[in-house]
């Protein structure tokens, strides 16, 4: 047993169990740390999302409030006493990009033959 003994002591130097230890112990605070810093970076990252997710939400009911009161204004134009001279479908029919505006007024076909 007293070999063993001084061959240990001759491989391991005095402070080598000290220092192996230390080594385990930095590993695991390395390792504790990794992941620390992963789960920040996740967590950061949540709150980005979610605060860009509530904008666009914010958005698309904003957008959904102006669709609805553009249906509104396009059912009630057909009652319009000014339909035929209406500023605002001409403005519509502007923003469409149409080249040409369309004529208002039918032409009569030819009653030739």
């Amino acid at each position: 047993m007293e070999t063993l003994m001084d061959i240990l002591q001759w491989l391991v130097p005095s402070g080598g169990l000290a220092t192996a230890i230390a080594w385990l112990g930095s590993k695991t605070i390395r390792n504790i740390r990794t992941t620390k810093e992963i789960n920040d970076t996740y967590k950061t990252m949540y709150d980005n999302l979610k605060g860009t997710l509530i904008d666009l939400e914010d958005d698309i009911k904003r957008l959904y409030k102006q669709i609805g009161k553009l249906e509104r204004a396009v059912a009630k134009a057909a009652t319009c006493v000014h339909y035929r001279d209406c500023p605002i479908e001409r403005e519509l029919r502007e923003q469409e990009g149409d080249a040409k505006p369309k004529s208002r007024n039918r032409q009569l076909a030819d009653k030739g033959n």
